[in-house]
């Protein structure tokens, strides 16, 4: 502004309170983007970025991947020390995903100790690769709480993640918000498969992955075998036993 605009502004009270207006509403619209908890973007975050970005890449051929990840026995974190404990953990892990990702990812803290990578270009083992290096990263670096007497202690962190594609013929078969729900409910299916084949490790949709698929069909045997009575239908949701049912095939 030059000198003549801001000795205009100065004397508007009306312009100084359109100005405070316009600052407060930034503040509010990233506040309502962000979760307190990790710092991290939101949902909402993740929704707009859906919308501005994930549409282009996928109408130029560019993949895009989703990626689910839970905390490993998170709630025994807060049973047995306490919730800023949890706290602590989640904040770790969240800090863990931005440090390692690439400049073209993006991570999201949905909510509770439930994150979303979503990560734009590269072949699918590459893809894989990283995800499992942060994986193990994460494994490597243990999170400092608090403990219930008040004294600093180390914590052994894992996670498990699930990885899926959004497909570029996707997008002439659905709008934006069904491609990402579709893509989203193969991630939360492998990352449960993930969680129920022995936690901390990666698991990525049918096809994307040849050699991965063998790999996951072998630990889904394994826990088959060992617990007959696991009901495959039953497993978090209806892709879940689908996916199951097509690998174990």
């Amino acid at each position: 502004m030059s000198d003549a605009e801001i000795e205009r502004f100065n004397n508007d009270p009306g312009a100084a309170d359109m100005f405070k207006l316009g600052l407060k509403n930034a503040q509010n619209y990233q506040v309502a983007r962000m979760q307190p908890v990790s710092g991290g973007e939101n949902q909402r975050a993740r929704d707009e970025h859906l919308e501005r970005r994930v549409v282009s890449d996928i109408n130029n051929g560019e993949p895009v991947y989703f990626v689910s990840l839970d905390i490993d026995k998170f709630k025994n974190v807060n049973d047995t020390y306490n919730h800023l404990a949890g706290d602590t953990v989640i904040k770790h892990v969240f800090e863990a995903l931005e440090q390692n990702v690439r400049s073209s990812d993006k991570a999201y803290h949905l909510h509770g100790e439930e994150m979303i990578l979503i990560m734009h270009g590269g072949k699918p083992e590459e893809i894989v690769e990283r995800v499992d290096e942060i994986r193990e990263k994460l494994a490597n670096t243990p999170a400092t709480i608090i403990d219930n007497d008040g004294h600093p202690k180390q914590l052994n962190v894992t996670a498990s993640f699930g990885v899926s594609q959004m497909r570029t013929e996707d997008v002439n078969k659905f709008n934006i918000g069904d491609v990402h729900k579709e893509a989203e409910v193969k991630a939360e299916a492998t990352l449960y498969v993930s969680k129920s084949t022995g936690r901390n490790c990666v698991t990525v949709s049918p096809g994307l992955c040849v050699e991965r698929d063998l790999e996951t069909a072998a630990k889904i045997e394994n826990v088959l075998r060992e617990n007959p009575s696991v009901n495959v239908n039953g497993w978090k949701s209806e892709y879940a036993a689908v996916y199951l049912g097509n690998v174990i095939k």
